[in-house]
């Protein structure tokens, strides 16, 4: 048996945000780093392997829960491989309870997007490379494409619980943890360039309070129920 409880939410882009796509050539007039799109719509999106990675790297790194030469957790025991799975899956001992989706843009975003003069319908940002004792440009202009600072995301993930070899009373460590990286998360950036203003995201729960907040009000929940 089953059992899925999901969380809903929006993503908010805070400072314009890069995660890239890939090109086979670049065209006349078209930017060096494009932004992954949808290729229906050709509207940026949010790929749910990005969000869940980063929790990932970030509690890993936060909690210092990896292996020695630097790659992923594979104790299969703690909340980290229970929630994300095992770094080395034959040591697994159970399934992964972690869900994420891809994220796709609001009505209301997509609708700003698509009136933007630009046929790309992000932001392009060019930079270059400083020569030190010139001052002048050494290298570039590169142009790389941004989705744009205030542009809102749907967002859901589902923690899954199966009757296996994780299976918990009291989920309350696992709220915790997922609390922690959510923190984490508005924290830091997603996505790349971060060190240079990109990818501030904000993750709000469909109540309208920060993801991480309504993550430890369950933990605080689930202990007390555990308690009683």
């Amino acid at each position: 048996m089953i059992s899925y409880q999901p969380f809903n939410g929006i993503l908010r882009i805070l400072t314009g945000c890069r995660i890239g796509g890939s090109k086979d050539t670049i065209g006349i007039a078209e930017t060096d780093l494009p932004c992954i799109r949808d290729p229906f719509t050709n509207l940026p999106y949010v790929p749910g392997s990005s969000i869940k990675g980063k929790l990932r790297w970030l509690l890993e790194v936060n909690r210092k829960k990896f292996t020695p030469k630097g790659l992923p957790c594979d104790c299969a025991e703690c909340e980290i491989c229970i929630l994300f799975g095992c770094g080395y899956p034959p040591k697994s001992k159970g399934t992964t309870r972690l869900l994420f989706r891809d994220c796709f843009l609001t009505d209301q975003s997509k609708e700003k997007l698509l009136a933007l003069e630009s046929t790309a319908n992000v932001e392009e940002k060019s930079e270059v490379s400083i020569h030190r004792p010139k001052g002048t440009v050494a290298v570039g202009p590169w142009t790389g494409e941004r989705i744009p600072a205030g542009a809102e995301f749907d967002f859901t993930f589902t923690l899954r619980e199966i009757d296996d070899a994780y299976s918990i009373k009291d989920p309350k460590e696992l709220y915790k943890t997922l609390a922690e990286g959510f923190q984490l998360l508005d924290k830091d950036h997603l996505g790349s360039s971060g060190s240079r203003g990109y990818g501030m995201v904000q993750l709000l729960h469909e109540s309208g309070i920060p993801m991480h907040e309504h993550l430890r009000k369950l933990a605080e929940g689930a202990g007390k129920a555990a308690g009683r």
